[in-house]
């Protein structure tokens, strides 16, 4: 059995048309187990800092 994801949590997921990318999961965490799926939102995989430029 694995584990069910909670709400607030960042999972890996592959979709068809772009491959692996992260999500959060905005379902309710007693609608997950009842449901067998959560909503999930896509995060981007792209990691920028963030640089004062005002100089």
């Amino acid at each position: 059995m694995s584990a069910l994801p909670t709400r607030r949590e960042i999972w890996w997921c592959e979709f068809a048309e772009t491959d692996r990318r992260p999500v959060v999961v905005l379902s309710r965490d007693a609608a997950i187990p009842r449901l067998r799926r959560a909503l999930v939102a896509p995060c981007t995989t792209t990691m920028a800092v963030a640089v004062d430029c005002s100089d």
